[in-house]
């Protein structure tokens, strides 16, 4: 039942960078970037997340019309080095950020990492560290709330669920998959999806699954109809293309 996990809902690993918060360097960096790329309004940057206070520090955001919004590694950086001396030095590729999440505090900037040597080294986060967020136990929490919003997203487009019903389902997902990323695998994993998506225990809703696969359909047709109204869907048969794929 370790299946929710992988129906097309991985979860993004969200970590930070360390590095050393400088003062000025942001600027000066975007203004490296112009020096050298901008030249006209359109490839002008701008900074979006500046490097002291952040939980990524170490990293600048900048925004042009041409490129978006692209980290920046400037944990080598000094100001006042050209170009060439920067490429040199940096650690990690320029990074295109792919999406991006406000809280109604904050901004929070996702993006795939590659060292300068082009490993792939994951998902990360760059965010600005408010009053709201001085706390990383707030950040976690914000960043939850990302990947809860997501996962109900792509259940509705995949699913035809309403919000509400995609919710519950992405926040069932979002509670297995933190304690996936701390070990907490195997059977209790399978009671706890059972009770949370189900509501029932795991050795009844496999026996119920198995004996549906064997012509004997009428208990886990029972279970369905019970629970799907919970979720939004619109029939048992319209739930089970979920279920089906978690029980495998």
């Amino acid at each position: 039942m370790k299946k929710l996990l992988s129906l097309g809902m991985a979860a993004v690993l969200l970590t930070s960078c360390g590095g050393t918060p400088g003062t000025s360097r942001s600027q000066n960096f975007v203004n490296l970037l112009n020096d050298n790329f901008a030249f006209d309004a359109q490839s002008t940057f701008y900074v979006a997340k500046s490097e002291p206070n952040s939980v990524t520090p170490g990293f600048v955001v900048v925004y042009s019309d041409d490129t978006g919004y692209v980290a920046y590694d400037i944990n080598n950086y000094n100001s006042g080095q050209s170009w060439s001396s920067y490429t040199a030095n940096y650690d990690f590729q320029p990074v295109a950020v792919y999406d991006t999440y406000n809280d109604g505090y904050e901004t929070f900037y996702y993006g795939s990492v590659y060292d300068r040597y082009g490993s792939y080294l994951g998902e990360y986060t760059f965010e600005q560290a408010g009053e709201k967020h001085k706390d990383l136990a707030k950040v976690q929490s914000v960043k939850e709330k990302y990947i809860e919003d997501k996962v109900a997203q792509g259940l509705s487009k995949e699913y035809g669920l309403q919000q509400e019903g995609a919710l519950k389902i992405a926040k069932i997902y979002t509670k297995l998959s933190k304690a996936a990323s701390k070990g907490a695998l195997g059977r209790s994993q399978d009671q706890q999806l059972a009770q949370d998506l189900f509501h029932t225990d795991a050795a009844s809703l496999e026996d119920m699954y198995k004996r549906a696969q064997q012509n004997d359909a009428a208990d886990y047709n029972a279970l369905l109809a019970k629970v799907a109204p919970e979720y939004g869907f619109e029939s048992p048969e319209h739930f089970n293309a979920i279920a089906a794929k978690i029980l495998k």
